[in-house]
């Protein structure tokens, strides 16, 4: 579904991402976080394009800190830190 609204409309595709992600962070048991990352990155530039880059970037500190303890989660945010964060 965001995948359709993204295109036309952004702001509410982002949320969407969002939430999936975070369902699926929590729903990972087994340490494979890509599909999880990959949900954040497309939210990262969805909301890079509504120029929402900083709110994202709050958003996924808050992630981080949910899921501190999901290592493999935080090192796979760090290596996909450019996709991810406004530089």
């Amino acid at each position: 579904m965001a995948a359709v609204r993204e295109k036309d409309y952004p702001a509410d595709a982002a949320p969407i991402y969002l939430k999936q992600a975070d369902a699926a962070v929590a729903a990972t048991r087994n340490g494979r976080y890509e599909d999880s990352v990959d949900l954040l990155v497309k939210a990262a530039s969805v909301m890079r394009r509504i120029d929402a880059g900083k709110e994202f970037a709050g958003l996924l500190e808050a992630l981080r800190l949910k899921y501190k303890i999901k290592r493999n989660f935080i090192k796979l945010i760090e290596q996909k830190r450019k996709s991810l964060y406004v530089s």
